[in-house]
């Protein structure tokens, strides 16, 4: 399931349509920025696998802060 949520970045957000990453495995999606604050559609199961694991989330170069 696909949830739309915003996020902090750890710096300025890359351009739309950048893949959100774990590790490896693309979890979702960048949507629309401000700075360092992003929308980003992201796979739950994923992204909560990744955070239980102490796999970073990235967006391109940039950390998603949990």
């Amino acid at each position: 399931m696909l949830f739309r949520s915003p996020v902090r970045l750890s710096g300025p957000a890359p351009a739309a349509g950048t893949p959100v990453m774990a590790g490896d495995v693309e979890v979702g999606v960048l949507g629309s920025s401000v700075g360092d604050v992003a929308l980003v559609s992201v796979r739950v199961d994923k992204l909560e696998d990744a955070y239980e694991a102490g796999v970073p989330v990235m967006v391109g170069y940039v950390v998603v802060q949990q």
